[in-house]
């Protein structure tokens, strides 16, 4: 939910910024259908949540196309980029990367090796901290940069705006 807080901050275009939202509707799509699968019977998770998983990469990676091409300067872009890469931990690859990570470093044979899923919650807690201090920095520089007609965060929406 931070992320709707942060992206509509973006200076984009209205279709721009919708864009760049659309992650977190197919991350809400993949909670509301993690929530509902005892519900759904016999099905397995992956048939539940898989299609919402998906569609959280393909939003994700249209969102990191529009805003590396739209956010101006390298200040603006990062908090912007680590932002989603956390909005996408839910993304079909991040959780085959984790997954596969755990299974390199378990002997378990398990379907699921232990620790599957602490690299994506070690990942999204770090992209938080990340975002909060780049942004918090971003804001304070911006404050006197963007007054003063410095271009370099041009791309961030100051408390001024």
């Amino acid at each position: 939910m931070g992320w709707l807080g942060f992206a509509s901050r973006l200076r984009l275009t209205p279709v721009q910024r919708l864009v760049v939202l659309l992650p977190v509707v197919s991350v809400g799509w993949y909670a509301v259908a993690t929530w509902l699968a005892p519900a759904l019977g016999n099905r397995s998770l992956w048939d539940v949540t898989g299609p919402a998983s998906i569609a959280t990469e393909l939003t994700a990676f249209v969102a990191f196309i529009v805003i590396d091409l739209k956010l101006g300067g390298a200040r603006a872009r990062l908090p912007s980029l680590i932002g989603l890469w956390a909005v996408a931990a839910y993304g079909i690859m991040h959780l085959i990367i984790d997954y596969l990570v755990m299974a390199a470093t378990s002997d378990a044979n398990w379907d699921a090796p232990p620790g599957t899923g602490y690299l994506t919650a070690a990942m999204m807690v770090l992209c938080g901290v990340l975002v909060a201090v780049l942004g918090w920095r971003a804001g304070r520089a911006g404050a006197t940069s963007v007054r003063s007609g410095d271009p370099v965060l041009a791309g961030v929406a100051t408390p001024a705006d």
